[in-house]
């Protein structure tokens, strides 16, 4: 009961850094997609205005909002993969502390007599099977709530209501639009 109680206390530790490591990827994880976002969309619009951006000077270094962008995208990473990764391998290293003292402490059970050399043996074993897949799933329910963030995204989009439309709408009689005084331009 006292190896039981051992593993027991290791495991239970290990969810709790597991459930912080799940809050802050989630935090992180939806600012590091906003940023990613914005990078693509500052992309296509770089990359389909290229023949503008080149009449005004815009590109390169001119064109600073794909830059800030990809800046931004690319602190926001560092932040999620610091933050995020630093819990999940604690959850790793506490389960892998977990089963080095349950050899230690099941050695020194053994040494002193209170337990036999099969009931040792079995603990190790089951002990292994046991936390092999703990370290696992530390590692999937991780990359499942960055998933998550994704997925919370595209049902906030299919839960939009759609526009209203018009039961009987109206068509233009005539196709004579006209624009006066019109000019567009970039700022820089």
């Amino acid at each position: 009961t006292e190896m039981s109680s051992l593993i027991l206390i290791s495991v239970i530790l290990a969810f709790i850094v597991l459930f912080f490591a799940q809050r802050v990827i989630s935090h992180f994880g939806k600012r590091q997609i906003a940023s990613r976002n914005a990078t693509m969309s500052r992309m296509l619009e770089y990359l389909q205005g290229m023949q503008v951006l080149k009449a005004f000077s815009l590109t390169g270094k001119n064109f600073s909002r794909l830059d800030a962008t990809m800046r931004r995208l690319r602190d926001d990473s560092i932040k999620l993969e610091g933050a995020g990764g630093a819990p999940v391998v604690a959850f790793s290293a506490l389960l892998d502390v977990g089963f080095a003292s349950l050899l230690v402490f099941g050695a020194w059970l053994l040494s002193e007599g209170r337990i036999e050399v099969p009931v040792f043996v079995l603990f190790l074993v089951i002990g292994h099977k046991f936390y092999e897949p703990l370290l696992n799933y530390g590692l999937i329910a991780s990359e499942m709530r960055y998933m998550n963030i994704a997925a919370e995204r595209i049902a906030a989009v299919l839960e939009t209501p759609p526009l209203p439309e018009s039961p009987s709408p109206q068509w233009p009689e005539r196709h004579d639009i006209a624009f006066s005084n019109v000019t567009f331009s970039y700022l820089h």
